[in-house]
């Protein structure tokens, strides 16, 4: 994987997003990647 481009519904949940990317990606192999929040159209689709 080159790049990861990833949307959060909440940019409060970029902690949590990496706590997930840094137990699968290999350590210092992560792919360059660019973050950004997207509130969704229909808000009750978001997953808890």
């Amino acid at each position: 994987m080159l790049q990861a481009i990833v949307r959060l519904t909440d940019i409060n949940d970029c902690a949590e997003m990496n706590d997930v990317r840094d137990a699968w990606v290999p350590e210092n192999q992560a792919p360059a990647r660019a973050c950004s929040q997207a509130p969704l159209a229909r808000p009750e689709l978001k997953r808890k």
